[in-house]
């Protein structure tokens, strides 16, 4: 497995996986298809890192990590494993590059909201060592679906 920074060259790969997890409804609190454009300006701006996972280049999955407040150290974090790579170390490779790049930036704090339904999504932040701080009752999704979340935080 090779895990590199994401470039637009991945794009068909990602979108392919973040359309396919969207499709199947409590995966990702994301709820409209992404383009390649929409999906490569929301994992270019205020990057802390994103990263790929691939294989026989195939992409695997991405994890991506962006600045919510620089000023305390806060970054977000997301991830997207294709099903059929899911148990793989995907996850856990992804995270362990991610780590490091937050490091060199000064990273204190990563947050994963997640939905509270995402039962794989959850079990992957717990076995990385994020603790659970919060959960946010009845959030409203893009499409109007109606969940509840939990804010995960990992200290740096």
């Amino acid at each position: 497995m090779i895990i590199e920074t994401a470039q637009r060259a991945h794009l068909a790969d990602m979108v392919r996986i973040m359309n396919g997890l969207i499709a199947m409804g409590d995966n990702t609190a994301h709820r409209r298809p992404f383009t390649q454009d929409r999906l490569w300006e929301r994992i270019a701006s205020d990057t802390v890192s994103r990263l790929v996972a691939s294989r026989d280049g195939h992409v695997l999955g991405f994890q991506y990590a962006n600045w919510v407040d620089k000023a305390v150290g806060l970054a977000y974090i997301a991830s997207f494993i294709d099903p059929r790579a899911q148990g793989q170390g995907v996850g856990r490779a992804l995270f362990a590059q991610t780590v490091l790049a937050a490091k060199r930036l000064g990273v204190v704090t990563l947050d994963a909201t997640i939905r509270t339904d995402n039962v794989l999504g959850l079990a992957y932040y717990t076995a990385m060592g994020f603790v659970d701080n919060q959960v946010y009752r009845d959030v409203t999704l893009s499409d109007g679906t109606r969940v509840d979340q939990v804010q995960k935080l990992y200290q740096i």
